[in-house]
């Protein structure tokens, strides 16, 4: 009887990694449009699914079916998407309107070269 618990309780404990495993994915960086904001082609963006967005994190946003990546700002009455190149305009988005958010960027995985 105790053996069992112990083992289910492994077996719990288990499926908790695996869970937490699946909640982060990773975006590949194809652009070199991007190497001003510190990623560069190649680059792996670990992004949290699960992970609340604050102001300052960098986003990663499905909108009209396009992932984009950009740095989150706040305003009196919206959050500001903001671009993490010149390239792009900022946008605000509505408070009361809920984010588009895929997840946050966590980490950069870098391949160096030897």
């Amino acid at each position: 009887m105790v053996q069992e618990k112990i083992q289910a309780r492994n077996l719990i404990g288990e499926m908790r990694q695996k869970d937490e495993l699946f909640d982060n994915h990773h975006f590949m960086v194809h652009s070199s449009r991007l190497a001003a904001a510190g990623f560069l082609p190649g680059d792996e963006l670990l992004i949290d699914r699960k992970a609340l967005p604050v102001p300052g994190a960098i986003l990663l946003l499905e909108l009209d079916g396009k992932l984009l990546l950009r740095r989150l700002g706040q305003q009196q009455h919206a959050w500001q998407l903001l671009p993490l190149h010149s390239g792009l305009a900022s946008f605000e988005w509505p408070f009361y309107q809920p984010l588009p958010l895929v997840g946050v960027v966590k980490k950069i995985l870098r391949t160096v070269a030897a």
